[in-house]
């Protein structure tokens, strides 16, 4: 069972810059605050916080889900990415 807390407004300033840090993870916050685990993860979503996650290979989120960048737009049909190869600039040009 988890222990409840009382947030106080210092705590969650302290939260809001930790969770921004990308360097730390979700232990070593919950260590500087001497808080469990869970209790974290509880205050941040009350907060509107994105999950941290365990995001392998890319940077955990920190922001609300609103400011979250659009996706990338994928390629038009048809559109080149590459100049053309020496045999179809030869095709082309016996056209």
């Amino acid at each position: 069972m988890v222990r409840r807390i009382l947030w106080t407004d210092d705590m969650h300033e302290r939260l809001r810059e930790l969770w921004h840090d990308t360097k730390l993870s979700n232990t070593a916050i919950s260590l500087r605050m001497g808080v469990s685990m869970e209790n974290l993860r509880n205050e941040g979503a009350r907060m509107g916080f994105v999950p941290r996650g365990k995001l392998r290979g890319t940077p955990p989120y920190c922001f609300p889900q609103s400011d979250a960048p659009p996706p990338p737009q994928p390629l038009a049909l048809g559109a080149h990415t590459l100049p053309p190869l020496p045999s179809e600039l030869a095709a082309m040009k016996k056209e």
